[in-house]
């Protein structure tokens, strides 16, 4: 599964204005990545050279973009009061002013249009509260007419589900945006918006198996269970692997709608414990192998077997319980037994 850690870690470190007013072209990397590389560089590659330079180039870059984001404001702020929309086109026109005050030929005219509408004129150095959603709706809207490209570009929806833009994201799926290109549904799944992938959904397009499986694996491991059920009920098919996900952290919840949604308990899949390659077994196998001796005991109350034997060397659950080191590996081979475990069974390993 795809995942944008370091990425995803730093998003909150990034201002608004930043992101909002890029323009995103062929040739040059986006602003955020610019800034997403210099934290690389200065949080862990410890080359603050080489961080300084990124930033150095994100400010070059942003400072030759404030005429777009201004004259985009002003825009937007027209745009409200042609709809009669009078507070929020005042809130805009002020927002412009406050943010904006070198952008000669808009703060002219949003002064003016203040004046029509009866707003009030921020004092120097005060700050508006900022619509970001609006401010990035009125860039991607400029782009439909001179970079229609960058709206089908994954990124650019990325960003929308990362920062919780409804609106922005609309938008983009009619302009051809394809909500399984990136990592648009899985991003909204490990931030547990339900509303947004409801949104990416919508669309009648079948989503393609690794995306369903994807999405339900991010769903399990951030324990997203109102997520997780969704993707279920739209009949992604679970695997035994999501409810070993689930079960290793013990997130039972999860692993209670997996079972609903027909996951099998006693399937075999490959089991590891750290970098060992243990073989194949069941789910109670990997639990018990694993010592994790609460969720072998929520799998034999929900009916696994207790008495399977693996392909490899016909070990049994009760064989791995025998073989821990754990005091509480008394009380799971008690269970095993009572459940039916055959505590005679001769394993096919030698050792």
């Amino acid at each position: 599964m795809q995942t944008k850690p370091f990425a995803r870690n730093f998003w909150w470190m990034i201002p608004a204005a930043v992101w909002l007013t890029a323009s995103v072209g062929a040739e040059e990397p986006p602003l955020r990545d610019l800034l997403r590389d210099g934290l690389f560089a200065e949080e862990v590659s410890r080359d603050p050279e080489a961080a300084a330079k990124q930033y150095e180039q994100l400010l070059t870059r942003y400072a030759g973009q404030r005429d777009f984001a201004a004259a985009a404001l002003y825009r937007l702020a027209e745009v409200r009061r042609k709809q009669d929309r009078k507070d929020d086109a005042i809130k805009l026109y002020q927002q412009l002013l406050s943010e904006f005050p070198g952008a000669a030929t808009e703060t002219k005219l949003a002064r003016e249009n203040l004046a029509a509408l009866g707003g009030k004129v921020p004092e120097a150095g005060a700050t508006v509260a900022v619509d970001a959603e609006a401010l990035e709706l009125a860039r991607l809207q400029a782009l439909a007419k001179t970079s229609p490209d960058v709206l089908r570009d994954p990124d650019t929806l990325d960003l929308a589900v990362d920062s919780g833009f409804q609106k922005a994201i609309a938008f983009l799926l009619t302009s051809g945006a394809n909500p399984f290109a990136g990592m648009a549904i899985n991003n909204a799944v490990q931030n547990g918006n339900l509303a947004i992938v409801k949104q990416l959904l919508a669309t009648n397009a079948p989503v393609p198996d690794d995306v369903g499986q994807d999405a339900i694996e991010e769903a399990t491991d951030s324990g997203r269970s109102a997520v997780l059920e969704y993707r279920l009920e739209k009949g992604i098919r679970p695997h035994s692997g999501d409810l070993r996900t689930a079960l290793i952290d013990r997130r039972f919840v999860e692993a209670e709608l997996l079972l609903k949604h027909g996951v099998d308990l006693n399937e075999m899949g490959e089991m590891k414990r750290g970098n060992m390659d243990m073989g194949v077994g069941t789910a109670l196998h990997k639990m018990i192998c694993v010592n994790n001796f609460e969720s072998a005991t929520w799998l034999l109350e929900h009916g696994a077997k207790p008495d399977v034997p693996n392909p490899d060397y016909g070990l049994t659950p009760l064989h791995f319980a025998v073989a821990s080191e754990y005091l509480e590996n008394l009380e799971i081979m008690e269970k095993l037994l009572a459940a039916g475990a055959e505590p005679n069974r001769v394993s096919t390993d030698r050792d």
